[in-house]
């Protein structure tokens, strides 16, 4: 496997990076905070990432192309490939940043790698599903404590939730990068229960199985409950030849009448 998943960078100084890197062991201990530093990268997640078109030493620089590596070599940091690329410029990395710089995480010297690693970062898609468990995952690779459950004991059927929802939805408010402080997240369920609700514009907004939905139902549902779509179309399939069957039945009366007459 670890092979097979190299070979896919044949001819590139990824190949060539990812024989030490590549390896699981690899790592070293920082001189200044005596912390064990991982430097393993996987293969196969690196390729099946949105970065797996491009060589290491795009954002690791040259200094990186020969070993021993220099101990201050230079990085690139996110924006220095996403922010005047005219392809990234709707995903918005600008906004991100500025919300980022204003949330808790920045007040605690974290960074965009810190959540997101980049070689294993892969858009979540747009089933609501799959975005809930791959951002939820993310969060609880710090977050998960036994506390977790403690600290969300106002909340009704918190396990339901957290399939249902990201965190993010109730610890930001309206830039999902702008983490607020744990006393500000939202504890009021109106916030999310109602037709106006801010999740109605974010994680459920117009995803490809709920678009019929959102114009013909407005979403009356309560988000993450036992909802069936299908019955949904149904009964508005059922109600319209309902409504049909009664107008032609009408019409045929009428124009019987007036034959008779």
């Amino acid at each position: 496997m670890f092979l097979s998943a190299i070979s896919a960078f044949a001819n590139t100084t990824t190949a060539y990076c990812l024989r030490c890197h590549g390896m699981e062991t690899l790592a070293y201990r920082d001189k200044s905070t005596g912390n064990i530093v991982n430097l393993y990268v996987d293969p196969q997640q690196y390729r099946q990432s949105n970065h797996s078109r491009l060589e290491c030493v795009t954002c690791h620089t040259a200094d990186y192309s020969h070993y021993p590596h220099p101990e201050n070599a230079e990085n690139l940091y996110c924006l220095d490939c996403h922010k005047d690329d005219p392809k990234l410029i709707p995903y918005g990395f600008v906004e991100i940043e500025q919300a980022f710089k204003n949330s808790i995480h920045a007040s605690i010297e974290l960074s965009c790698f810190s959540c997101h690693d980049p070689h294993q970062f892969k858009l979540s898609g747009e089933d609501s599903r799959e975005i809930v468990r791959y951002d939820n995952e993310i969060c609880l690779n710090c977050h998960a404590s036994p506390l977790l459950v403690i600290s969300h004991q106002w909340l009704p059927k918190p396990l339901l939730h957290w399939r249902s929802i990201r965190c993010l939805e109730c610890h930001t408010r309206v830039a999902i990068h702008q983490i607020l402080p744990a006393k500000e997240s939202v504890k009021n369920c109106v916030e999310c229960h109602s037709k106006e609700a801010t999740l109605l514009s974010r994680l459920y907004d117009l995803q490809k199985s709920g678009w019929f939905n959102k114009a013909v139902f407005n979403d009356p549902y309560i988000i993450g409950m036992s909802r069936h779509e299908s019955i949904d179309r149904w009964s508005l399939i059922i109600l319209v030849f309902t409504i049909g069957g009664l107008f032609a039945h009408g019409l045929g009366r009428f124009l019987t009448r007036s034959n008779k007459k």
